[in-house]
């Protein structure tokens, strides 16, 4: 933690009373990094990423410079304990990184996908931090300016996204919604009898936008997404992402 630390910490955090825009928050010569673990409550072997994940994401020094994202994948359910926030669609997502980025059938849990481009165990400390600190230091080729307006149940985000370089393919601009400090007494499986904490745990992915790739190419990014009632808004945080879709690779992001 104190090679990350010492790598990544460069400038103040931005107020809360400011805007939550990437030129903002991001330190110049640093890209925002995104990290994505791929886990089950089901995986005797996830919680100790978990806990990584949660520390990372929850470090007021790490803020709007790395982003945490859990994605609760749900082919470990039938071992015993069906986890209440698996997804078929985020098992999908994890097999895309594989077959696309990484060129393999191979996925496993709990892996850890940096800035889409780059996958290890999501429990190996060191080398989750050296692989933070390596994407940082790539510039990113999109820029984001969003903002974020809560609504009657709803969260509005709104700005712009602009391509810096050109891209050989066109890019998604990707709408992430997440929900932090949600609590699981596991009866059965693998963890049977512990109690799990989960932050950053995915609940919608939506698409937001399409970056042709001519450089300087900007599109509005306008919309709105409607929150389950069931989900603890003032725990809800909200990323916004470029990513190719070809490649996976993640080339721009915030944190709202």
């Amino acid at each position: 933690m104190r090679l990350l630390i010492a790598f990544l910490v460069v400038a103040a955090l931005v107020t809360s009373c400011k805007p939550s825009h990437a030129e903002d928050r991001v330190p110049k010569g640093e890209s925002v990094v995104v990290v994505e673990l791929f886990t089950s409550q089901g995986c005797s072997s996830c919680p100790p990423a978990d806990k990584i994940l949660t520390e990372i994401g929850s470090d007021p020094k790490l803020a709007g410079k790395v982003i945490a994202l859990a994605y609760h994948v749900d082919y470990w359910d039938y071992i015993g304990w069906k986890d209440p926030f698996a997804s078929e669609l985020w098992s999908n997502r994890q097999r895309d990184y594989g077959n696309r980025a990484f060129q393999t059938r191979r996925i496993y849990t709990p892996q850890l996908v940096v800035n889409g481009s780059e996958h290890l165990v999501g429990s190996n400390r060191t080398a989750v931090n050296s692989s933070i600190a390596k994407a940082s230091s790539t510039p990113a080729l999109a820029k984001l300016a969003v903002t974020r307006t809560a609504g009657d149940g709803s969260i509005q985000i709104s700005g712009t996204a602009t391509l810096e370089r050109m891209s050989a393919e066109p890019l998604q601009v990707v709408l992430v919604v997440y929900e932090n400090k949600l609590t699981t007494r596991v009866t059965r499986g693998e963890n049977t009898g512990r109690t799990l904490q989960n932050d950053h745990i995915v609940r919608k992915l939506v698409g937001a936008g399409k970056l042709s790739g001519a450089s300087g190419t900007t599109v509005k990014v306008d919309t709105r997404v409607t929150l389950d009632p069931s989900w603890d808004a003032k725990n809800v945080g909200v990323v916004v992402l470029v990513q190719h879709p070809k490649t996976m690779a993640i080339v721009g992001a915030v944190g709202l």
